[in-house]
């Protein structure tokens, strides 16, 4: 028997074991809207822009992504951790789950705009886009 490959998996499972013992709060919490659109005024090769209104944060950004027919821009993650008060979201270049097989050799991207509401305390905001070939702009907001 390999010790190291049980160790490991042993720490894996304690690792997420532990996972939900972190502050970390979705649902009621966190509400989050995702829409691709054309109006935004920030280059994909720009940090993306949060604003905050009451409490109410927009996020715009661009993010460029492979062929035009066959992958997208989602975001793939939005967590609320109230300690230390902050919203991480993360939008990513990838796969369209609904294209054909035929793709295109192209670059193509995508205006985004992201509404979510928090209902705590809220000082941080982290924005993360991973674009394709593994670039990636990141920006974080103090609210306080």
């Amino acid at each position: 028997m390999n010790r190291r490959a049980v160790l490991a998996s042993g720490g894996l499972a304690l690792s997420a074991g532990l996972a939900g013992c972190l502050s970390v709060t979705q649902g009621e919490t966190l509400s989050t809207e995702f829409e691709k659109t054309d109006d935004v005024d920030v280059r994909f090769d720009e940090s993306p822009e949060v604003s905050d209104s009451n409490g109410s944060i927009t996020v715009e950004g661009t993010i460029q992504y492979g062929s035009s027919r066959c992958n997208t821009a989602e975001l793939a993650h939005a967590e609320y951790e109230s300690r230390p008060a902050r919203l991480d979201l993360l939008v990513i270049a990838t796969e369209d789950p609904d294209a054909g097989s035929e793709c295109t050799d192209d670059l193509s991207s995508t205006g985004y705009r992201i509404h979510a509401t928090v209902n705590d305390t809220l000082h941080y905001v982290a924005v993360t886009e991973h674009h394709v070939h593994d670039y990636a702009y990141s920006t974080t907001v103090d609210l306080r």
